[in-house]
């Protein structure tokens, strides 16, 4: 450790030259007045002893190791300053205005050490060079990373202990509001916005009658609803919603009354739900069906490409589009074929496949029973889904209860035991819920038209495509011989399986 007069011998009574770096984890008021004390302070300092300032450098962020270099834009730049030559200390208000992580106090310390560059804070300037220095330094550093860990651990517990009581957490939703007192500023209670909660329920109930998000979007822009949150990206030309930002809403668990922690959805929240937990179940088995993969709408031309697969044995390939020609009387004939994406295992005649496959919808919805049969295929899914969801929501009881037990008699065991063994029957219930299929709504629209057929052709080629994934499981096979032609061979090398008991 040196005081000014020592110092200034050593570099030949030239005044020290000075570089403050002040820093606090978080400015909620925007004044920045820590900030500015731990400023004023170092001019003090700096005054004091005569001592000329190059710079200033204000941070705002946190600097434990949960922060990286590139969100410290400032840390980076007084680094560089320590490097350039042009300073001669560094002064900050404590040891953990610089840094909250042992490998920054390393890095900081390496470059004092390697530029000459003296350390001040707390009314001392430590000279990097020497052991004791970095002793005391480091010890510094070591009690403020520690310091920092506890601070996350502590944080962490209240965000768990606030999530099990289904207390909210972050931003507020659209659809709901957030009811404080107005002299302690506690949160009493998350009330339902009428007018939100009603878009939502819209929302919903519009995508499982088979609506489009993005026409959803596109409706509620055209009416001129408010955006849940104001606009940032000017990019979006103006739309206040997006198919996506709904997509992103409507797989919230929040919204069917459920709390989510890290990815999991831990039990009941403190609101009521905007939608019933068995109509949100059967929204996220739309959402995340195969069929409504986002796709380039614009580029899909053909029926079966990406949805039949390859029949060749131990062959998991789908079947993608081969255009041909073949010379005739009349000339040279252009023609397509369906074959596997992963080689030539085998080919068939695109017009074939289409009507075969085609055929089998049509002549199945087109008899009498086929809607009676759908709604037993889809009552049977709402017992299923009832059945998964009592049966999570029992194993949730169950972990509540003994978080309670163990509370009590202070025998953490007893809850981690229990939680090794019910939360993997909590993720295969919760796995076997997400995998329950759901019918497509183009499958029931098509099957209550007049007429099945004229229907059919009215369709877009993406409902189609929708309409056959719902449906049917459809395979192609290798020719058994060379020169097997004609929609006869197809037919033989075609396997078609229901999805569902219609």
């Amino acid at each position: 450790m040196l005081d000014s007069a020592t110092y200034n011998t050593m570099t030949n009574n030239r005044p020290l030259r000075v570089l403050i770096l002040a820093r606090v984890s978080h400015d909620s008021s925007g004044v920045g007045r820590s900030v500015n004390e731990q400023v004023d302070a170092g001019k003090e300092w700096v005054k004091r002893e005569g001592w000329e300032l190059k710079k200033v450098i204000r941070e705002t962020g946190s600097a434990s190791r949960y922060s990286t270099r590139r969100q410290r834009a400032e840390w980076n730049e007084a680094l560089a300053w320590i490097e350039s030559g042009e300073i001669d200390a560094l002064l900050t208000w404590e040891n953990s205005r610089a840094t909250r992580d042992l490998s920054g106090y390393t890095e900081l310390r390496q470059a004092c050490a390697k530029n000459k560059v003296k350390w001040g804070y707390g009314g001392t300037l430590y000279d990097l060079t020497q052991r004791s220095d970095r002793f005391r330094t480091g010890l510094d550093a070591l009690l403020a990373e520690d310091e920092a860990d506890r601070t996350s651990e502590r944080v962490k517990r209240a965000h768990s202990a606030n999530a099990r009581a289904g207390r909210p957490h972050g931003k507020a939703i659209f659809g709901y509001r957030r009811i404080y007192d107005s002299q302690t500023k506690a949160l009493l209670r998350v009330e339902l916005d009428p007018a939100e909660a009603a878009l939502i329920r819209e929302a919903a109930q519009r995508y499982l009658d088979g609506e489009t998000l993005y026409s959803i979007a596109q409706d509620w822009n055209d009416r001129g609803i408010p955006a849940r949150r104001p606009q940032r990206k000017h990019h979006r030309g103006g739309w206040a919603w997006r198919g996506e930002t709904l997509k992103q809403m409507l797989e919230m668990p929040a919204y069917a009354g459920l709390r989510q922690y890290r990815g999991e959805i831990i039990g009941e929240a403190m609101w009521d739900a905007i939608i019933q937990p068995e109509a949100w179940h059967k929204l996220q088995a739309l959402l995340h069906a195969p069929e409504r993969k986002r796709a380039d709408v614009w580029k899909i031309r053909y029926l079966l490409t990406g949805v039949a697969r390859c029949g060749y044995d131990g062959c998991v390939g789908n079947v993608r589009v081969s255009r041909n020609s073949s010379k005739t009387a009349a000339g040279l004939t252009h023609y397509q074929n369906y074959i596997c994406e992963y080689g030539p295992h085998c080919s068939m005649n695109m017009k074939f496949l289409d009507a075969i496959v085609t055929e089998h919808i049509l002549e199945r919805m087109s008899r009498p029973d086929f809607l009676e049969s759908l709604h037993h295929v889809e009552d049977d899914q709402s017992d299923q889904r009832r059945d998964l969801m009592r049966t999570i929501a029992e194993h949730r009881a169950w972990l509540d209860s003994v978080r309670e037990r163990a509370a009590q008699e202070r025998n953490l065991e007893l809850l981690f035991d229990q939680e090794r063994r019910v939360k993997p029957l909590i993720d295969e219930a919760t796995k076997k819920l997400n995998r329950l299929s759901t019918v497509s709504p183009h499958v029931t629209t098509l099957a209550q038209a007049p007429d099945v057929r004229e229907a059919w052709e009215g369709l877009a080629i993406t409902s189609k495509r929708e309409i056959v994934r719902s449906l049917l499981e459809v395979q192609m096979f290798p020719a058994p011989r060379r020169g097997a032609k004609g929609i006869g061979q197809a037919i033989e090398r075609t396997k078609i399986t229901w999805k569902h008991t219609l």
